[in-house]
């Protein structure tokens, strides 16, 4: 839900958010709002990734990659920063949105996982293997943590588990990028109608 609101209004949100910091008292009280929806945000960002399993990986891997984590947050805060104005916040709503419905898939999946531990269901097509991956990149190491945690991939998922992440991933994101082409075409019927017809 949030990410089609976002993209229903990213088109006046920029200007929005631009007229609040103008009317911002003080600098602290602009800072302090900011600090605390970063802060927010990261939050819920680790309760969601704390679901990633890191079997694979050692606890300095994992403290290497947080601290590398923190960096290119903040190079990438930096640039943002620097070209807001410039920013096109349509289409980065846009690709965010599509990635986020890749993670909620991934989650989706992992609930029938979980839940088909939890009664018990050990037997049966559903609970087969789709895939086997017994070497490389994709079934052990770094990469396959952060595929496994971000986008929900399993070295030997089950077929319940990619039936429902494709049942998650396919209606959401058509209605996602239908809804992202819709305004074009609203604003084109504005235009003829102010317009009027051709003569």
């Amino acid at each position: 839900w949030m990410i089609f609101w976002m993209r229903k209004n990213s088109r006046g949100l920029g200007a929005e958010l631009r007229a609040q910091v103008d009317r911002a008292e003080t600098h602290r009280a602009l800072a302090t709002i900011a600090f605390v929806a970063v802060l927010r945000e990261g939050l819920e960002t680790v309760l969601f990734l704390i679901s990633a399993e890191t079997a694979s990986a050692s606890g300095s891997s994992v403290v290497i990659g947080g601290l590398l984590g923190l960096l290119v947050a903040a190079a990438l805060g930096r640039l943002v920063y620097a070209g807001g104005n410039r920013l096109n916040l349509r289409a980065f709503f846009n690709v965010t949105g599509v990635l986020l419905i890749l993670f909620a898939a991934g989650l989706f999946g992992k609930f029938f996982h979980e839940y088909r531990e939890l009664l018990g269901f050990e037997s049966g097509w559903l609970v087969e293997p789709a895939w086997t991956v017994t070497s490389g990149a994709w079934s052990t190491g770094t990469f396959y943590d952060f595929m496994k945690g971000f986008f929900g991939w399993h070295n030997e998922a089950e077929n319940i588990r990619v039936i429902a992440y494709f049942a998650y991933l396919i209606p959401i994101t058509w209605a996602f990028l239908r809804g992202a082409r819709a305004p074009r075409k609203s604003s084109v019927a504005t235009n003829e109608k102010v317009a009027g017809p051709a003569q």
